[in-house]
């Protein structure tokens, strides 16, 4: 985890110390300048230490596809298996 950080205000910017991998974390807009945490829509170590600091639940910085809702909503249909490749009915025009 970063071990130095300097917050100008809990609910929205942090600029954590980490060695040569520094990260600015907006916790209001779900950012970080490393990256990871806007495009894995997961929170990277940064943002982790910065949620951690401002005393908020983890569960609210992930993104909705990680959520239980969100597996249990994309699994509550049918799911019909796809057959071998060789048993496709493949129209002439594709």
């Amino acid at each position: 985890m970063p071990h130095h950080r300097s917050c100008r205000n809990e609910d929205t910017c942090c600029n954590l110390k980490d060695g040569n991998k520094d990260g600015l974390v907006n916790l209001s807009e779900k950012t970080c300048s490393c990256m990871k945490f806007q495009v894995d829509k997961l929170s990277c170590r940064h943002a982790l230490a910065a949620i951690r600091y401002a005393k908020k639940p983890f569960r609210d910085f992930c993104g909705d596809c990680y959520k239980t809702t969100s597996w249990l909503e994309a699994y509550s249909g049918n799911i019909f298996p796809v057959w071998h490749p060789s048993e496709w009915n493949i129209p002439q025009d594709v």
